[in-house]
C-alpha cells in the first residue's frame, strides 16, 4: 500500500513539474533539450538520451530491489515456518499410528486419558502446536480436518473393532495425502515470494 502511495505521489510531482516547464518555463525547457540531446552541429547527443535512461533504470531497480527484497523474506519465512509444520505434522501422525497400534493390543485403553511412555502427552502437545502454527482458515482446511479427525478419533477410544481401526488408518492415508498437497501448495507460494 505504502509503495502504490510513493508511486502515486512521485508520478503526480513529476507530472505538475512537467505541467510546470511546458507552461512557464516552455523557453527555458527547450535550451534544456537542446543541450540534452542536440550537439553544436545540430546532431543527436547520445549523452543526454543514455543518463534519461541510466536514471530511469535507477529508479526502477530500486523499486524492483525493495519487491524483491520483501518478497525474499517472505519465501524465506514461509519455508522455515514449513519445515515446522512438516515435522511437528510428521510426529503427530506416527504418534497416533503408534497409539492405535498399541490401543488395539492392550484391550482399547485409551492412552489420551492414562498415559504410557508420554505418547499421549505428545499427541496432545503436538495437536495444540499444529493448530498454533497453522491457522483454522479456509486455505488451510485441507490440512487441518483431517488432523483433528484423528484426534476426535482417538479422544473417542474408538478401537476396539478392527473396522474403527481400518476407518483410522484411511483418515491416516488421507491426512498423508491431504498434507502432501498441502506442502506441495504452500512450497509454490513459497517460490513466487507470496
Amino acid at each position: 500500500m505504502k509503495r502504490k502511495i510513493l508511486f502515486s505521489t512521485a508520478l503526480v510531482i513529476l507530472i505538475v513539474g512537467i505541467g510546470y516547464c511546458l507552461i512557464f518555463q516552455l523557453n527555458s525547457l527547450s535550451h534544456v533539450g537542446s543541450f540534452l540531446f542536440v550537439t553544436d552541429k545540430n546532431k543527436m547527443n547520445w549523452i543526454g538520451l543514455t543518463g534519461i535512461i541510466a536514471i530511469a533504470g535507477l529508479i526502477y531497480n530500486f523499486y524492483d530491489g525493495r519487491r524483491r527484497f520483501r518478497g525474499d523474506i517472505r519465501s524465506k519465512s514461509r519455508i522455515d515456518w514449513m519445515k515446522t509444520v512438516r515435522a511437528l505434522v510428521a510426529q503427530y501422525i506416527s504418534d497416533c499410528d503408534n497409539i492405535v497400534y498399541h490401543m488395539e493390543h492392550t484391550e482399547g485403553k485409551n492412552f489420551l486419558v492414562g498415559d504410557i511412555d508420554g505418547a499421549g502427552t505428545r499427541i496432545k502437545k503436538t495437536y495444540n502446536e499444529i493448530l498454533l502454527y497453522v491457522p483454522d482458515n479456509e486455505s488451510n482446511k485441507l490440512l487441518l480436518d483431517n488432523i483433528k479427525q484423528m484426534y476426535e478419533f482417538l479422544k473417542s477410544g474408538h478401537t476396539k473393532s478392527r473396522k474403527t481401526t481400518s476407518d483410522f488408518h484411511k483418515i491416516m492415508r488421507k491426512t498423508v495425502d491431504d498434507s502432501s498437497m498441502y506442502f506441495k501448495i504452500e512450497w509454490e507460494k513459497a517460490k513466487r515470494g507470496e
